[in-house]
């Protein structure tokens, strides 16, 4: 995987599994479920955006589907 100059990531979640596709896309899997692909962009700012949109869009998903199963136990 190639990454701009200058990042840094750090993966400190024990809920998330990452690993890397055939095409080098991140691959993040939640141990609640969703999973989400990145692809890393020209530049660090563009890289960091994406990959904290993913995740902000990922944990979005993860509420709605626990308050979905919350509605359907009730």
């Amino acid at each position: 995987m190639h990454f701009p100059d200058g990042s840094t990531i750090v993966f400190s979640d024990s809920d998330w599994d990452f690993s890397l596709d055939e095409n080098d896309n991140l691959i993040a899997k939640s141990a609640l479920g969703p999973s989400l692909s990145i692809k890393a962009s020209g530049d660090v700012y563009g890289f960091k955006k994406r990959f904290i949109d993913s995740l902000r869009n990922a944990s979005a998903e993860m509420r709605a589907s626990a308050n979905q199963k919350k509605r359907f136990l009730n």
